[in-house]
């Protein structure tokens, strides 16, 4: 088993020390420390990294990741851009709660967003 500590020089993105306790429980399966590993690797230009970590917290219902999720599709960030895919996460991030996925619905609704921009 390879400690932790040392593998932080190795990662794409710049972590302190005490950023581990967040990723230690993201690898234990903490839907909200997947979803900020998600966006602080999404930040670095990492959209593959941030990916994964968003679809895990997105398996757990997780409104926020679902809603990153659909940001990946539909700029194709980390996966093939897939409209129809961004529109499936942003809906299910809206019935979850997150905020800012039901003003982006609502602004597809008035004609005020546009999901090929």
């Amino acid at each position: 088993m390879l400690s932790l500590r040392d593998i932080l020089p190795d990662l794409c993105v710049t972590m302190q020390s005490e950023d581990l306790n967040g990723v230690v429980r993201a690898d234990a399966g903490d839907a909200e420390a997947q979803n900020d590993l998600g966006q602080r690797f999404f930040l670095a230009g990492k959209y593959e990294a941030a990916c994964h970590w968003f679809r895990l917290a997105a398996a757990q219902d997780h409104a926020d990741a679902m809603q990153w999720l659909a940001q990946c599709y539909l700029g194709g960030r980390g996966v093939a851009a897939d409209e129809n895919l961004a529109l499936m996460w942003l809906a299910r991030a809206a019935a979850h709660g997150s905020v800012i996925a039901q003003g982006q619905l609502q602004a597809l609704r008035e004609g005020r967003f546009n999901i090929s921009a």
